[in-house]
Formats: structure tokens, sequence, C-alpha cells
């Protein structure tokens, strides 16, 4: 859509093949209270979905074993349960995260301390050595995740198979699509965590105040800026599923992409927020607060309805169809993330057929969207410029 393009001249980064390393050799030792609390606590909030865990193990990674009880229920009534289902790459509904605390106000380093700051100096350690330690111990939990999934690997799909034989003898059918897929769900596990270990990088105190910034300022900000007639759809995600949203050329339920439901998006469907409920997409489906900041973060897709009853509905249902932004690109807005990415989502996208200029830095976005705004209220251009469908004509020369 040409008011929302940028000319920017992009040359599209070459996509690198993840290769399977096996078991990795953690640099830091880390014990089963790290894992736990790391991994799975407030600052994984958008990847703990796939994480091992012990409270998760039997529930989560396979299909109960039900060789020993599936004799005692009588064959026209039994129900074997299936194997619990992960997030998949573009679900995005999960609890608020949690912060992680920044560095101790009351401890600074003495090199960097103005003149006559009278905070303790004695006891703190260099920025760069607190952000090196959190790097070296998050990515040591990063590769003992990976290590577990690997290891559990055969004895699941040894569980999976002696279920599935027990479905047929009892029942005399093929059991279910998607039931015990215990090893699926851990090769989806290894297959994130491997993709985590490729983008994880330490990070920095500039790093985490800018992650706040959008966190606290974007929401606020898009909803002052944006002409209030405009039903933009916000759909957040950590960086490896917008990887993975890209690569698909859209948005989709998981139903229609995995054959199985991961959230409550029903086929044919996909959950988005509105500018005035963007603080939760961005607070929680972003990836801003995940694994310790110690990965980018995430992207924003910035859509539009397809037509006036859909631009209704999903302002309050929070729910709009599939959409392929190659064969829809009108739809697509933006696809916002943080500077350090641009240049790699951007290749991403131009591999994808889609618009790599539609890749923007989330600030700028909210200021292109302030110009078009005042356009508007200038009868410069009018609501329907920016639209994909056709307003009614009621509507059509709204000024704003």
């Amino acid at each position: 859509m040409p008011p929302f393009e940028l000319n920017r001249t992009t040359t599209p980064l070459p996509l690198p093949e993840i290769e399977r390393p096996g078991h990795f050799t953690p640099a830091v030792e880390i014990t089963p209270e790290d894992h736990h609390e790391e991994s799975v606590g407030a600052s994984a909030a958008d990847l703990d979905a796939f994480a091992i865990t012990p409270e998760d193990d039997d529930e989560a990674m396979a299909a109960p074993d039900v060789t020993e009880t599936v004799a005692a229920i009588e064959p026209d009534t039994a129900v074997l349960p299936a194997a619990a289902n992960v997030q998949d790459d573009q679900d995005d509904e999960k609890p608020p995260a949690a912060r992680v605390p920044e560095a101790n106000d009351t401890n600074i380093p003495a090199e960097t301390a103005p003149a006559g700051d009278t905070r303790t100096t004695e006891t703190a350690a260099p920025t760069t050595d607190k952000y090196a330690q959190q790097y070296a111990r998050q990515r040591a939990i990063l590769e003992s995740r990976h290590n577990n999934a690997t290891s559990r690997m055969e004895p699941a799909k040894q569980r999976d198979e002696t279920n599935k034989a027990a479905w047929r003898t009892i029942r005399g059918t093929e059991p279910p699509e998607n039931t015990f897929n215990g090893a699926d769900v851990l090769e989806r596990t290894i297959d994130e965590t491997e993709a985590l270990l490729e983008v994880c990088r330490p990070s920095s105190a500039e790093d985490v105040d800018y992650r706040h910034q959008v966190q606290d300022r974007l929401g606020p900000t898009i909803v002052a800026d944006m002409p209030p007639e405009l039903p933009l759809r916000f759909h957040g995600t950590n960086i490896i599923r917008a990887k993975n949203v890209i690569a698909s050329h859209g948005l989709s339920s998981s139903v229609d992409r995995l054959g199985y439901q991961t959230s409550y998006d029903v086929s044919g469907q996909v959950s988005v927020a509105t500018a005035e409920t963007l603080d939760t997409s961005l607070g929680s489906y972003t990836g801003l607060n995940d694994e310790n900041y110690c990965v980018p973060p995430g992207c924003l897709f910035v859509m539009l309805p397809d037509s006036p009853q859909e631009a209704e509905n999903s302002g309050t249902t929070m729910i709009m169809r599939n959409i392929d932004f190659v064969e829809q690109p009108e739809q697509l807005v933006g696809i916002l993330t943080a500077p350090e990415n641009i240049p790699t989502v951007q290749g991403w996208a131009a591999e994808a057929g889609i618009n790599p200029a539609t890749v923007q830095e989330f600030f700028a976005f909210a200021g292109q969207l302030a110009d078009i705004k005042k356009s508007i209220a200038a009868g410069e251009t009018t609501l329907q410029d920016y639209l994909p469908y056709q307003l009614p004509k009621t509507t059509r020369t709204t000024r704003v």
C-alpha cells in the first residue's frame, strides 16, 4: 500500500542453514533449580511452552503409557489421552511476563559514577561482566534444554509406538491423528532451541532500556498518533516464530498449518490486538523479555482487515481471518522490530516474496502514522486512501 511503504533499498541476506549439532557441552554448570527458574520463568514468557521442565516431562513431552491400563477399559468406551500440545510458532496467548530487574541502582561502577554521586561503588561489577555472565548462563540453559530433549527422543518414539499398537489392539482402528505424539513435541523443542542458540547473544544496558521503551511507550504512542478510524490490527511473536511466519507467507491458525489446535484459534482465524490492547501483545508475545534478553526482540505484524465487516468484528472479537502476505499484500501494513533485526528480517521478507520495505523500526512506524493523521486532517488524503476495501459511501470521505 503506497502510503505505508518506505523508500528503502535493501540487499536480502542469505538465510543460514541450521545443522543439528547433537549434544552440546554447556560452558557454564547449571543446577536443576537454575534450569527451572531461568528457562521457564517470567523472563522466558513466550518460550516456556516448549521448554522441558520436571513438572512438564510426563504430561507435555510424551503420551502416557496405556499398555497396562487399556485392557481394563471397555473397547467401545476407551478413550486414550493424547500428548499435550505445545505452543507453536504463531500462538501468542500467555500470561504477561514479569521483567528481569536491571542493574542495582545502589551499586554502579566507580568509573561511570557522575561527580558527587553518593551511591555505593565498591561491590558493583562492570556492566560488561554482568551481561557476559548472564549470556553464558542463559546459553548453558538452552544447551541443557536441547540435550534433555535429545536424550528423551528415542524413549518417546518407543512409547508412542507402544501406545499406538495398544490402541489398534483394543479398538481395531488407527489412533486419531496427532495422538501419542510425544516424539513430535520433542522434535519441535529441539528445533526451536537450536534456533534460539543460533541467535543467542549478550545483552547490554542499552538493549534492555530499548525493550522497556518499546513495551511502555509504543502502545500509547500509536494510540495517540494513528487516525482513530484506521482499523489497524497487531499480532506479536518472538524472533524465531517471526521467521516462520514470514517463511509461510503470513498468519494462519495452527489447525490449518499443523493439523491440530495449539491455542483457541480455530481453523481459518488468528488472534490479533487493537491499538488499545497492544500493551498486552508487546509485554507477553513479542519476545521483549525472552531468555533474559539474550535473544533479539521479536516482531509485531501490523495488518488491516479485508472488509468493513471484518474491521468491525475484529475490533471486538480480536480475531481475523488468515492472511497471506504474498497474495494479499495490501493487508500487510508493516513488520515492526528492533534496529538490530531489520537487515535480517528484510532478508527473510525478500526470500519469501514479501516487500522488504514493510520491515520498520517500532517507533519509526508510529511516526509514520502521525504523518498520515496530519495528512487526513489537512484534507490532503482521506481514510479511503489507506484501506484495502471500499468504505460505505456515507463514510468514504470522512476526515480525521
